[in-house]
């Protein structure tokens, strides 16, 4: 019993040396969940969907220049798109502008509540089409999803919420 209860204040104590810096936001059936670990972002976006997902990044509140992650599970893989959004409703694959994707997958899967996918991204921006990610820095977030796994299906939610990272 009393190394139970040694092991349980241990925990605890290291519990509050390493305090959980993931953040969350929801909007819409949406949510969204972030947390810097060193160079790299870590994310997990769920929905009430079976369609794809995405989340954006952006100093201004608008869409143009945004640097847009969709993501999308079709069977047993899981499907991620690095984009850019030239201006509202015209967004390509940032290898098609001449970048390079820099989205590191984790996992995702689907079931009856709906999709969820976790991946990473480095904070440092990669080319003009990425951001740089500073922790505390104040972020527009835009966040999406859709019916359809196909990327240029329109969204059945999307809205921008300013977040600090």
């Amino acid at each position: 019993m009393a190394q139970l209860i040694g092991f349980c204040t241990a925990f605890v104590f290291l519990s509050l040396l390493s305090p959980n810096n993931r953040q969350t936001v929801s909007y819409g059936g949406m949510k969204v969940s972030w947390e810097v670990k060193g160079s790299l972002l870590e994310v997990e976006m769920q929905a009430p969907t079976r369609g794809w997902l995405a989340i954006g990044f952006n100093e201004r509140n608008e869409l143009s220049g945004t640097h847009l992650i969709m993501g999308a599970v079709r069977g047993e893989a899981v499907e991620l798109s690095d984009r850019y959004i030239r201006q509202p409703g015209q967004h390509e694959a940032i290898e098609r502008l001449g970048g390079t994707p820099v989205l590191r997958l984790g996992e995702g899967e689907e079931d009856a509540a709906g999709t969820r996918i976790r991946f990473t991204l480095p904070l440092a921006a990669a080319d003009r089409w990425h951001k740089n990610l500073v922790p505390g820095q104040q972020l527009f977030l835009l966040v999406a999803f859709s019916r359809e796994d196909d990327f240029f299906h329109h969204s059945m939610m999307r809205t921008t919420l300013s977040i600090t990272l």
